[in-house]
């Protein structure tokens, strides 16, 4: 699966999951979503073709009709409820990861201590808390690990204006302004809340397959040992700088290049 062609496909995915949310709701019928000329026909058309890219993909997905593969979508696939980081990801020969499922994996390759306990924290709503907590146990059951899970929910304050497809400021149907939850930037409040020392951020959009673990999380390691080193160099100097007893030499020796390898 490659990966930004399944970041393409899923926008449209998604994106028909809204419309059929919106006809759910008396707003559109499913029978506009064949209308030729409206935008959704061609939205469609480009979802079929790209179907077969996606994990949960079967060939008995090919002879659906627009309102079945969106009934599909919506009931069995849950996509209008469940957030990205538990729907199906990445397709193996014999099983197929959520975004979840592959956090929770190259967790153990470069996260586990000599204890084999595993710290991780999560930005996630309090109601998929249980479908986090079924994912922790199954894979500590699998790797024989000690999960030390901890979760926080985005702020209220950082959401931003949803817009509609005009590009104006949505609105529900009393009128009142419809806010979304933001960007990345927007968890620096819960980031700053866990004082942590070191922290490896990593968002649900960018994980790797079961084979690249090994490599990226080499650079991982590479680039946690390099954050140490410049750690330990800026607190040799604190404590060199209030005797201003600084020498040519001391200088050289102390700030010499990392070599990790």
């Amino acid at each position: 699966m490659i990966q930004s062609t399944y970041k393409t496909t899923i926008s449209l995915l998604l994106s028909l999951a809204l419309s059929c949310l919106c006809a759910h709701a008396g707003e559109v019928r499913y029978s506009d979503f064949g209308a030729k000329g409206d935008g959704k026909t061609d939205d469609f058309a480009a979802l079929k073709k790209d179907l077969h890219k996606f994990p949960f993909y079967s060939e008995t997905l090919d002879s659906l009709n627009t309102v079945e593969l969106a009934d599909f979508i919506l009931k069995n696939l849950e996509f209008a409820t469940l957030p990205k980081a538990f729907i199906p990801f990445h397709r193996y020969h014999d099983h197929i990861n959520t975004a979840i499922d592959e956090h929770f994996q190259d967790s153990t390759l470069f996260l586990k201590d000599a204890r084999g306990n595993i710290r991780l924290h999560f930005t996630v709503d309090q109601q998929f808390i249980s479908l986090l907590k079924k994912t922790m146990e199954r894979y500590e059951y699998s790797e024989q690990v000690t999960y030390q899970v901890t979760h926080s929910i985005q702020k209220p304050s950082t959401q931003t204006l949803a817009m509609d497809e005009h590009g104006d400021p949505a609105r529900n149907t009393e009128g009142s302004l419809i806010l979304r939850p933001g960007g990345h930037g927007s968890l620096l409040e819960n980031l700053k809340d866990l004082e942590g020392d070191i922290v490896f951020l990593q968002n649900i959009d960018n994980v790797g397959r079961e084979e690249d673990h090994p490599e990226r999380v080499t650079y991982k390691k590479l680039l946690g040992g390099y954050l140490i080193h410049i750690e330990n160099l800026i607190s040799s100097w604190r404590a060199i700088l209030p005797s201003r007893r600084i020498l040519r030499r001391s200088m050289f020796v102390n700030s010499r290049p990392f070599r990790p390898l």
